[in-house]
């Protein structure tokens, strides 16, 4: 769920550190709202909704730089307002980031993604086959000691 981030310039920890809590844990002063947080699946959420493409796993590519814009109402969040009434931002519309791509570059990610996918699957399914492989050998083997 979307929640307030509290910033603290603590001086128990001896730094400014943000927090879901509006009293600091360390020094027990109130902190200034900073915003708003998402959980880790919330990300991962808006990553796939930005770009199209899988947060992680098979399908990601990884070492691909995407041109990803955040809005900057929000900071890619997606979620505006108060501590006590956000919403969706009125300038991103809810979606905190966008892919600043043409239809056709978003296409050939979509591909290479797929693609990607596809390879570790292959790769997975040989190594299934391998291990029944090696596994039927063995038993040949303990069969031939046997006799």
């Amino acid at each position: 769920m979307p929640h307030p981030i509290w910033r603290h310039d603590c001086r128990a920890f001896g730094s400014r550190i943000g927090t879901g809590a509006q009293i600091c844990p360390y020094c027990g002063e109130r902190g200034k709202f900073d915003g708003w947080g998402l959980s880790m699946v919330e990300h991962w959420g808006h990553y796939q909704r930005a770009t199209g493409l899988p947060a992680f796993g098979p399908g990601r590519l990884p070492g691909t730089k995407l041109p990803i814009v955040r809005c900057g109402t929000c900071r890619g969040i997606g979620i505006y307002g108060t501590p006590d009434q956000g919403g969706p931002c009125p300038d991103c519309d809810g979606r905190g980031m966008w892919l600043d791509a043409t239809e056709e570059e978003k296409a050939e990610l979509l591909r290479r993604s797929e693609a990607a996918a596809r390879r570790e699957e292959q790769a997975g399914a040989g190594r299934v086959e391998d291990e029944e492989d090696r596994d039927e050998a063995r038993d040949e083997a303990d069969d031939e000691d046997d006799e």
